[in-house]
Order: structure tokens, then sequence, then C-alpha cells
């Protein structure tokens, strides 16, 4: 079994089209939403998109962002930043630890660009964030649901 992990870029329509469905699937977010600002990336935006694949097959995505849905609800999160978001695995591949493996990626990229700390927030996995050195610093009702809102220093 082969693990590559790529940076995408505004080219790669294909793997950007299976991420919008992904993300419709699990977030509900319009495939064109995520289109848009994938094919608009790099900017102030998205700062970087990672695809974990295995033997050639995308298993596992995510990325860093200025701009992520909590701080529409909650602006006062604004002074925060980057944030990784939009980490997702396929069900087929999930508890194998390919989130630990995008997420030491997109941290060592953002140490290499001399970040001093990231955040991020979540309803769903939060222990894999705590295991990885993540600390809970808040929790608020996001989409209803409570959220933890999270940060590492680097």
């Amino acid at each position: 079994m082969s693990f590559t992990i790529e940076k995408l870029s505004a080219k790669d329509t294909e793997a950007i089209v299976l991420l919008a469905g992904w993300y419709q699937q699990e977030w509900d977010i319009k495939p064109e939403t995520t289109i848009s600002r994938l094919t608009a990336h790099p900017n102030d935006d998205i700062l970087i998109q990672l695809l974990l694949r295995i033997d050639g097959v995308p298993a596992c995505t995510g990325g860093i962002y200025n701009e992520v849905g909590l701080l529409k609800v909650y602006p006062d999160y604004r002074r925060y930043g980057p944030w990784v978001a939009q980490v997702y695995t396929e069900p087929a591949y999930r508890q194998q630890g390919l989130g630990n493996m995008l997420l030491a990626e997109l941290e060592k990229w953002a140490e290499a660009q001399s970040f001093k700390e990231l955040y991020l927030y979540t309803n769903t996995a939060e222990r894999l964030y705590v295991r990885n050195g993540w600390v809970t610093f808040d929790k608020v009702m996001y989409r209803e649901k409570e959220t933890a809102v999270m940060r590492k220093l680097l």
C-alpha cells in the first residue's frame, strides 16, 4: 500500500469536483461553493489544500484556510487564524490513521510558513485532535451541535 500527499492546485479539476461531492455529502456544502473556492486558490482564503491518496485513490483531504464558516456566526474568532479546515476522510478509509497523517503534513507546512499557531473547530473529531496535541479552548453551539474550538502552538 503506497501513500502520497499532494498539494492541490486550482487546475486539479477532477480532484476538486470529487472533494466538492465529499463536502456536500458530509457538511451539505453546495458543490459550486467548493469548486469556486478551490479553483480560485491559492489566494488569501485557502492557503493550502492537500489530498492524500492510497495506491492512487483519493482517500483524505484537508486544508488551511483564513475564512471558515464559524467566523460568520462568531465574528469574535476573526482574531484567530489560520484555520485547519475541511478535513475529510472517505468512510471506507476511516480509523486507519489517515487524518493523523494529513494533519501532520498540514502542521509541517504551517511551520515552514512561520505560523506560530493554528486553529480549528470540530463537532466530531475532538479526540483525534487532542491526541495530536491540540487543546480545546472554547465550546460553542454551531449548526445546532456542540463544537470544540481548538488551537495548537507550533
